[in-house]
């Protein structure tokens, strides 16, 4: 601010050159109107700040805050994106992207499988892809919500999607099962699309109940559901 003084003197020695005034008056005057720019200039900042006052007077060394009414946790294993911005999730599987400045909804990418995280999908084509944070160390999203809100992964243990929509990542309908646990229950699933069932529509309590079910007699009940309809 202190660059304002001189030329503002300079500025009132050439819009009035008879003028018979102080240089210490002059330099008064300057700096009265720069504290006035910086008074201006830091109401609307707060201003701005005040917008978004959960993020803005928060510590982002803190690992959750509520945020337009909901927790959000920062993710463990998630490298902040270009050592700036941190990646926070809610249970309801929405990310956002935080700063000491900013906060925004960042959406998912597509990975071509699990040991390929973050690589796009060609010709627009999603196939079998798992939706991942390609900017937070390319981890998954359903990985990430898992360890944010249930707890560390097992080694050698799988998630699965209880409902079998990939994109349905929230944190209830997400569980840690063995791998051979999973392939079961993805012919659970696939049986009850066969018969035009959506298992989206399901509460995941109400498939857990189904997937512990011996599957000839699951398979059973579904088709006679179905011929019923």
């Amino acid at each position: 601010m202190l660059f304002l003084c001189p030329f503002s003197i300079y500025q009132h020695f050439v819009q009035h050159p008879s003028a018979s005034i102080s240089f210490y008056q002059l330099l008064s005057e300057s700096a009265l109107k720069s504290a006035s720019y910086f008074i201006l200039n830091l109401y609307f900042c707060t201003a701005k700040r005040n917008k978004h006052p959960s993020v803005w007077r928060c510590n982002m060394s803190k690992n959750s805050f509520i945020f337009e009414g909901v927790e959000i946790r920062r993710c463990p294993n998630a490298k902040p994106h270009h050592g700036k911005a941190q990646l926070y999730c809610a249970a309801d599987g929405r990310f956002f992207s935080i700063t000491w400045r900013s906060i925004h909804q960042v959406q998912h990418h597509f990975s071509l499988s699990s040991r390929t995280p973050g690589r796009s999908c060609h010709n627009g084509k999603r196939g079998n892809a798992y939706p991942s944070m390609v900017n937070f160390s390319n981890r998954l999203c359903h990985h990430l919500i898992y360890e944010t809100w249930v707890g560390p992964r097992t080694p050698g243990m799988q998630i699965d999607h209880v409902n079998g929509d990939i994109l349905d990542y929230r944190a209830c309908n997400l569980e840690q099962v063995t791998p051979s646990e999973n392939m079961r229950r993805a012919k659970y699933l696939r049986v009850m699309r066969q018969c035009e069932f959506d298992p989206t529509i399901f509460p995941a309590n109400e498939l857990r109940k189904l997937f512990a079910m011996p599957f000839d007699e699951f398979k059973t009940m579904i088709l006679h559901h179905s011929l019923a309809d």
